[in-house]
């Protein structure tokens, strides 16, 4: 496995990228913005084409763990056993994904800065018993790519759907997921706000989704799973939308 020394001797990308080649160890960094995530690839070939390309990353739980930021550092496997996540891949399609790349586990390492929204994920062919207690080498992995990656150009770019809704767009969205038969006037009097004001709100809604009406937004939103988790236990969704 892979030392503190071995990754502090690195001073340059390329030197890191051969101490990972050298030990066998899978890995990509990544950035994320609001409609693109760009990528330094050194997974197993194609590995990542089929992982976004399939859509896998909309059911997997340790994608659904990141987007939470619930632990800065983390498995897959401990998100797929959490009750948290492990809801949103109940037939396993994530895990049987990687498996068929020879990838048991990965360690998710959150890192970035106010204006860098980066992470790393390090493939590994066991299970990962304790996260935390081997992660210090790949954390100042992910650090030092954080500073050669940011501005690199060279990254894969994936689209990716971010919405990008304010709290008071997304509660307009979860709302019309719970309670699709109420008319914009019940739906404006349970947010305590006008039925014009809702109307506004609904077509930047439209607008931020790249579709045509409101209806088409959360059309998508579902199909997107991007609300799963705030229908479920969102804290403004539960005090002002309960059945």
């Amino acid at each position: 496995m892979l030392t503190l020394e071995q990754v502090s001797s690195c001073s340059n990308l390329d030197e890191l990228s051969s101490v990972f080649k050298e030990s066998n160890q899978f890995f990509y960094w990544q950035k994320q913005t609001r409609d693109f995530v760009f990528t330094y690839d050194k997974m197993p070939f194609g590995s990542l084409d089929g992982y976004y390309g399939s859509d896998i990353d909309l059911v997997c739980p340790g994608a659904w763990a990141y987007r939470k930021r619930i632990w800065p550092v983390f498995s897959f496997e401990q998100a797929k056993k959490s009750e948290e996540f492990s809801y949103y891949d109940p037939d396993g399609i994530s895990h049987q994904y990687w498996l068929s790349y020879g990838i048991k586990d990965c360690l998710l390492i959150l890192s970035g800065t106010p204006e860098l929204n980066s992470f790393a994920v390090f493939g590994f062919d066991e299970i990962i018993e304790d996260p935390v207690q081997i992660s210090l080498p790949f954390i100042l992995a992910t650090q030092k790519m954080d500073i050669w990656l940011e501005h690199h150009d060279q990254l894969k770019s994936y689209s990716r759907e971010f919405s990008s809704l304010s709290a008071k767009e997304k509660e307009a969205v979860i709302l019309q997921i719970k309670k699709p038969d109420l008319s914009r006037r019940e739906q404006a009097n349970i947010l305590g706000i006008s039925e014009n004001t809702l109307k506004a709100r609904q077509e930047r809604i439209a607008k931020k989704y790249g579709v045509t009406s409101f209806t088409s937004a959360v059309v998508k939103a579902v199909n997107l799973r991007e609300f799963d988790y705030e229908v479920c236990d969102h804290p403004s969704s539960r005090d002002r939308l309960k059945a």
